[in-house]
């Protein structure tokens, strides 16, 4: 759903593991180039087989979840184009399967 002038938070328990199954064979979720406020989800934790992730160019805030760790299946996350602030988690490049990890005015690693 990029470039689709999307409004709003991202609605957290659409991804948690107990609310559907569908979040657990989630791959891609592009929701780049759209109007999304609030923070990244800690839920998207759960989406254990998610390889793609598009929040680019976006208005999210706060920090990179550490829960996006969990993630070993993860191939490329897009985050540049928001307000986010402080640190990507350390462990995000220790995900072997991790190619494109896009971001712009946050650090990698620990403070």
């Amino acid at each position: 759903v990029d470039n689709n002038r999307l409004e709003g938070i991202i609605y957290a328990p659409l991804l948690s593991s107990s609310s559907s199954s569908s979040s657990s064979n989630l791959r891609v979720l592009g929701l780049g180039h759209n109007y999304l406020s609030g923070t990244i989800p800690t839920a998207l934790g759960y989406a254990r087989r998610l390889e793609e992730l598009w929040l680019n160019d976006n208005r999210l805030r706060g920090t990179v979840p550490e829960e996006l760790t969990r993630l070993d299946r993860l191939k490329m996350v897009k985050l540049e184009g928001n307000a986010l602030t402080g640190i990507v988690p350390g462990g995000m490049c220790e995900l072997d399967q991790l190619k494109v990890l896009s971001a712009d005015c946050v650090r990698v690693g620990e403070e």
